[in-house]
């Protein structure tokens, strides 16, 4: 990487370090905890376009009309956090859509800040992305569980050259790159966390298996499974996508 661009990223990590308030305040302003529910963390797994987004949004959706329904009157004020790290990269100073690659680190590092405050807060919360590093992942779930709570990972399956069609589609509409190489490992890097933080953690966190059909609608949904390869078949390596994306 050349110095103006190590210079960029650490301009843009600086700028999220400073404005982490006004970060914190888009995503959890003024948000309380859920009453009667035990905080839970979700975490989205997936490539891009796979349609973890939407997934995530329609839980939250779901969730709270379910839990209004029960409880009466429904609060403004409580609510589940959505994390999403490509609406963080768009506060940044300098992100255009065409260089969001450059802007991977700052958004993760502005994850963690709100992270850590929805957990110092006792909120729930879905922390949006494609978990492609393990070790990020393991940090965040290990402080998740030292806080007692409930943790998932929603694992998001689309047929990768569906996602990449939408991917390529939502480049067209608000400009966001991402670049083959970065699609491909993010594919099967999701797969492989997931089942790695499985194993690792055991029955301390659940794993859900959602498989979007061609129209990125939910085909099916396995519950609380061990390992995503006992139910999803991937015809793919890493050499014949690269070949099969255009």
């Amino acid at each position: 990487m050349d110095m103006d661009k190590e210079e960029f990223i650490k301009n843009s990590r600086d700028w999220i370090k400073t404005n982490k308030k006004e970060i914190i305040k888009k995503f959890a302003n003024d948000i309380l905890p859920i009453p009667n529910v035990k905080p839970f963390v979700i975490f989205m797994a997936g490539s891009p376009g796979a349609g973890k987004t939407e997934t995530s949004k329609n839980f939250i959706t779901e969730f709270e009309q379910l839990y209004y329904s029960k409880s009466g009157k429904k609060h403004p004020s409580i609510h589940v956090v959505r994390i999403d790290p490509d609406e963080i990269r768009e506060m940044i100073p300098g992100y255009d859509g065409a260089n969001a690659e450059l802007f991977q680190g700052p958004a993760s590092l502005g994850v963690e800040k709100v992270y850590d405050y929805v957990m110092k807060k006792d909120l729930s919360v879905i922390v949006d992305g494609t978990l492609a590093s393990y070790s990020v992942a393991y940090k965040n779930i290990e402080i998740a569980l030292r806080k007692k709570r409930n943790v998932a990972i929603f694992y998001v399956y689309q047929d990768p050259l569906i996602a990449w069609k939408f991917t390529k589609a939502r480049e067209d509409e608000d400009g966001r790159h991402i670049s083959k190489a970065r699609f491909v490992e993010a594919f099967f890097k999701a797969k492989i966390n997931t089942n790695k933080l499985k194993k690792e953690f055991g029955n301390r966190i659940q794993v859900f298996l959602i498989i979007k059909n061609y129209s990125n609608a939910t085909e099916k949904t396995e519950f609380n499974i061990e390992n995503i390869d006992n139910y999803l078949k991937v015809n793919y390596t890493k050499q014949s996508l690269m070949k099969k994306i255009c």
